[in-house]
C-alpha cells in the first residue's frame, strides 16, 4: 500500500507539473462558463415561460461526456506509452514497484481527474440551480454519480489497454480517439438517429454502446424514466473485463522483459 501510495502521489504530481491537469480544468472551466452564460441568458429572455429543467442539463450532461473523452485522451490512453517512449517504464519497474501497483496508480490518477472533472461540473450546476433552479445540481450529481461514472470506466478499461499494448502513446491516442468518436457520434448524438430508425436490429444494438448507454441513463434522470440497468451492465463489463486484461498484458510484457 505505501508503495502504492507513493506512485501515485508521483502520478499526481506530474498531472500538475506537466500542466495537463490545470490545463484540462481550464478549458472545462471556460467551456462550461460559456454554456451556463448562454443558458441563463436564454432563460431570461424567454422569463414569461419558466425553464425547463431538460433544456437546462443536456447542454452541461454534452460538455460532460465530451470532457469524459477529453479526460481518456489526457490521462489514460497514454498513461503507460508515455513513460514507454521516454524510457523510464524500464527505470520504474527496477524500484520496488510491481507492476500491478505500477498500473493501479496510473488507474487511480485517472480516477482523480474524475473527481476534478465531476466538482468542476458540479461548480457549473450550482451557479445555474442558483440562478434557474435547484434541479440542476441534483441532475448533474446524479449524473456524474450514475451515468458518467458507468462511461468513464468503460474509457478507463479500454483506454489502459491501448496504452499498454500501443507501441507508443501518439499510436494510442489516435487508437482511442478512432473509437471513441465514432462511438460517441453514434450513441450521445442525433446524427445516425434516422439511418438508425430503418435498421431497427441494428439501431437495439447501437442502444447497448457505451456513450448511447450514459445517453440513456442521462435520459432516465432528467424525465424519470426506468433505469437502463442493462446497459450499464454491457457498459460496465466491457470496461472492466478490458482494464483486468491491461493488468494481464502489462505484467506478461514486463515480465518477459524482466
Amino acid at each position: 500500500m505505501r508503495v502504492l501510495l507513493s506512485l501515485l502521489r508521483k502520478e499526481l504530481a506530474e498531472m500538475v507539473r506537466e500542466k495537463r491537469l490545470p490545463a484540462f480544468a481550464l478549458i472545462y472551466t471556460a467551456l462550461s462558463g460559456v454554456i451556463t452564460y448562454f443558458v441563463i441568458a436564454d432563460a431570461r429572455r424567454n422569463d414569461a415561460a419558466p425553464p425547463n429543467a431538460v433544456a437546462i442539463a443536456l447542454p452541461l450532461f454534452f460538455l460532460n461526456v465530451l470532457g469524459l473523452v477529453l479526460l481518456a485522451g489526457t490521462f489514460v490512453l497514454d498513461a503507460v506509452g508515455r513513460e514507454r517512449d521516454a524510457g523510464m517504464l524500464g527505470v520504474l519497474l527496477t524500484t520496488p514497484a510491481s507492476n500491478s501497483s505500477v498500473l493501479a496508480a496510473k488507474a487511480a490518477a485517472a480516477l482523480f481527474a474524475y473527481l476534478v472533472a465531476a466538482i468542476l461540473g458540479l461548480a457549473s450546476a450550482a451557479i445555474l440551480g442558483l440562478a434557474l433552479g435547484n434541479v440542476v445540481p441534483q441532475a448533474v450529481l446524479l449524473g456524474f454519480a450514475g451515468p458518467l461514472l458507468v462511461l468513464y470506466v468503460f474509457l478507463l478499461g479500454t483506454g489502459l489497454l491501448l496504452s499498454v499494448t500501443a507501441s507508443s502513446a501518439r499510436l494510442a491516442i489516435a487508437l482511442g480517439m478512432g473509437v471513441y468518436l465514432p462511438l460517441f457520434l453514434m450513441g450521445a448524438t442525433p446524427l445516425f438517429a434516422s439511418l438508425l430508425a430503418a435498421a431497427p436490429a441494428v439501431d437495439r444494438v447501437v442502444q447497448y454502446t457505451p456513450f448511447a448507454a450514459a445517453n440513456k441513463g442521462v435520459n432516465s434522470i432528467l424525465s424519470g424514466a426506468a433505469v437502463p440497468w442493462a446497459e450499464y451492465a454491457v457498459t460496465l463489463g466491457l470496461g472492466l473485463g478490458c482494464l483486468a486484461l491491461a493488468f494481464v498484458v502489462f505484467a506478461r510484457q514486463e515480465g518477459a522483459k524482466a
